[in-house]
Formats: C-alpha cells, sequence, structure tokens
C-alpha cells in the first residue's frame, strides 16, 4: 500500500487569485489549437503562444503578433508570485492549463501549481518545504497525474539528520487531491525524474538511467552508458513518445580534458553525440555521427546544431601585438535537420551571425526563441536577444516588447 502523504504537509487544491491583471489573449479553438507532445526543459507551447522564463519571471510570445508580453504586469509584484519566481521550471500545457514549478523566495517553500489559460486562476496543487524537497526539477505529467520527487522524514528519525530522510517520487491528481508516496529513490539531490510510465519511474542516477516499479518498489538499471563505450551526460534531454533524446560524451571524457578544453576550444560541451533510449527496454540507438551541441525536437524532426567554432574577429596588429585578442565563438549558425531515426539529414538555415540558444522552440518551420546575435560594426555579441527566424524565407524577427 503507497504510503499517503500527512495533509499538513501539503497544501492542495488551493485557488489564487492573479497577482495583477494580465494582458487579454485570444484562445485558440478547438480545431485551432496548437500543443506539442515533446517534452523540453524550460519551454512550453499551446496555440499562438510559447512560454519560457525570461529575467525570473514567466513571459509568453504571440507567434501572430510577434509580440513579447511579461504575464505578471504589477511593478510591486514579488517572488511569491507563480508568474514572477525566479527559481521555476515550467513543463507542459495540458489541457488549457500551464503547470510549473517553483520556489517561493520569503518562506522557501516549493510549490506545484498550474495557470488556467482561460480563466486566469492559478491553482496549487501541493506545496513542500525546503527540507521536503529535491533539487529542483520538472515536475511529469502522465495519466491525469503530476509526478515529482521530495523526501520524507522516516518514523522516529530526526529532522537534523539528513540521513533520516527517505527520498521518493510521489505523484498529485493533475486536477488536485491527495498526494501519494509512489517509489523510493537512492538519492535525493543526485537521482532525477525524467519519465513516467503507468507502473515505473524512470530516473537517472551517476549518469546512469533506472526503472523502479510502483507496485513493487524493485529498481533496475534500464541504461549503463559506460556499456556503449559512453560517459557523463550532459543534462539537457527531450522526451517523444516512450523515447528520452539525450546528449551523452564520448569515450576518453574527464573533468581534467573539459577544464583544458574549455580554455583551448571555445565551449565544454564538446564530444557529444546525440542517442534515443526507450524507456521500456533500456535499448539505445545513437542518431547522427556529428558531434551535437544543441538539439530541439518537434513530433517529426530533430533539429540541431555541430559543434565547432569560428573567429570572426581578427585585430589589425594581432601578428605584432602579443595582447590583441582574437574573437573566437562557438560556431552554432547552422541549424541542421533530420527525421526522428538520424535519417534525412539536411541544413535548413545559415546565418553566420547568429548563434543558436537551447532556450527555443521549432513550430511549423520556425524557430521561437533566444539567439545571441553578433554586431560585427561593434565586434561583439548581443546576448538574449528573442525573436523568430523564418527557415523558409531566412528572416530574422525580433519580438516586439509590449509594454
Amino acid at each position: 500500500m503507497k504510503r499517503i502523504l500527512p495533509i499538513f504537509l501539503v497544501m492542495v487544491l488551493v485557488l489564487l487569485p492573479c497577482c495583477s491583471e494580465k494582458p487579454d489573449m485570444e484562445l485558440p479553438g478547438q480545431d485551432e489549437i496548437h500543443t506539442s507532445r515533446v517534452v523540453s526543459r524550460c519551454i512550453a507551447e499551446y496555440g499562438d503562444y510559447v512560454y519560457f522564463q525570461k529575467d525570473g519571471r514567466l513571459m509568453r510570445y504571440n507567434r501572430k503578433t510577434e509580440e513579447m508580453q511579461t504575464l505578471c504586469t504589477d511593478p510591486n509584484c514579488n517572488a511569491e508570485c507563480f508568474f514572477c519566481s525566479p527559481i521555476q521550471e515550467t513543463t507542459q500545457v495540458v489541457d488549457g492549463r500551464l503547470y510549473s514549478y517553483y520556489m517561493r523566495i520569503w518562506d522557501h517553500e516549493y510549490v506545484y501549481a498550474y495557470w488556467d489559460l482561460a480563466t486566469n486562476e492559478v491553482k496549487v496543487l501541493l506545496t513542500l518545504p525546503e527540507a521536503e524537497t529535491a533539487e529542483i526539477w520538472p515536475p511529469v505529467l502522465h495519466g491525469g497525474y503530476l509526478y515529482y520527487t521530495g523526501q520524507y522524514l522516516r518514523e522516529g528519525g530526526s529532522a537534523e539528520n539528513p540521513d533520516d530522510y527517505q527520498p521518493y517520487v510521489g505523484r498529485v491528481p493533475m486536477d488536485g487531491g491527495k498526494p501519494e508516496v509512489m517509489c523510493p529513490l537512492e538519492s535525493r539531490y543526485q537521482e532525477i525524474l525524467l519519465a513516467v510510465t503507468d507502473s515505473k519511474a524512470i530516473t537517472s542516477l551517476n549518469y546512469c538511467l533506472y526503472a523502479t516499479d510502483f507496485d513493487t518498489d524493485e529498481r533496475s538499471l534500464l541504461f549503463d552508458p559506460e556499456e556503449h563505450g559512453l560517459a557523463r551526460r550532459y543534462e539537457w534531454y527531450s522526451y517523444l513518445d516512450g523515447y528520452l533524446y539525450m546528449l551523452y560524451h564520448a569515450p576518453g571524457f574527464s573533468e581534467e580534458k573539459l577544464v583544458y578544453e574549455d580554455i583551448v576550444t571555445p565551449g565544454k560541451c564538446g564530444y557529444q553525440f546525440l542517442v534515443k533510449i526507450d524507456i521500456q527496454t533500456g535499448e539505445m540507438t545513437q542518431l547522427l555521427d556529428e558531434r551535437i551541441d544543441h538539439f530541439w525536437l518537434t513530433e517529426d524532426t530533430i533539429y540541431y546544431t555541430e559543434l565547432g567554432f569560428r573567429v570572426f574577429y581578427i585585430p589589425e596588429d594581432y601578428e605584432t601585438n602579443p595582447n590583441a585578442s582574437m574573437g573566437l565563438t562557438l560556431s552554432l549558425d547552422t541549424l541542421y535537420a533530420c527525421d526522428l531515426d538520424g535519417s534525412n539529414r539536411r541544413a535548413v538555415y545559415t546565418d553566420p551571425l547568429t548563434i543558436f540558444s537551447y532556450k527555443g522552440t521549432i513550430i511549423d518551420n520556425c524557430y521561437y526563441g533566444n539567439l545571441y546575435v553578433h554586431d560585427e560594426t561593434q565586434h561583439k555579441t548581443n546576448y538574449d536577444v528573442y525573436g523568430k527566424i523564418d527557415f523558409t524565407t531566412g528572416e530574422f524577427t525580433p519580438a516586439v516588447i509590449e509594454e
């Protein structure tokens, strides 16, 4: 029998009013709804909108009007607000609700909640004190439940002793209700919940993947990168239709080599290979031979940038002045695409002055998200430029900031 968490540890079914009046939003009709089945960190899609976090606040970008809005417009708002917490992980939009996990700075309590896009109400599903939460990570939505990681104090244990806490995977109904413990975990801070099946939790610990049965608590090794000649995993991942898409380092990776190559070759994410892993069987497929830096997933396509670097500025006195510095940057200016099995590789966009960021998404042959745009006249790169790139026309359109 699964453990039901004591009700005084959690707050559920709490409806919160908006902290300020929000801009009007035209919701899509049932036949016009765009919502992605792809699960990625930091970004969500629904209708004509892309939701993301910028400068500690939740934002949305209108793909039709190309306007970007701050969802909370109260200048006196604080980090207690659903929309304004600087420590936040947004997950998906499901049935018109944007689900998120954030920390209230003033009391260090962690809150799982959703924002109803139609009614503009925020509903808190679960609140846990800091002592009973794991490292901040987005929840997993599956089968009408929100799954999360936490820890509870073992019977007879001391609240002052970290070893007296039991880490676990829990769940709470996505509509609200009583939370329950589903299975134990090995580590509070290092073990990460990545996906859920109807009967198991899929977690990552020390770069291996594990499956833990909800009924028996039996834990099994699902995927060991060393068995495939791979090393440490980069933390970015996506999930789609029973597969985790992940980046792993090639053999020979080490922390010492990482530091050295950070100096010699820009970008510490070298030697990354993109693989997909079946969460039922643990079977791994390496999708591309290229070294990958970033990737983005849609329902039928993988978009990615290869690792490399380029020189964008050489001072006139570079050869005679030992103190003159050459301008280098990651070579993320060409975006490639392939099918979900790694076939049909092609370049879809190239601009030597643009560097793609992982904080973006691709919808209908357009990229929406953060970019780094190099200014040749100033010999510098402008960071965190948000906008749209149309792969068909090659046009870049910066977002209009709505006041």
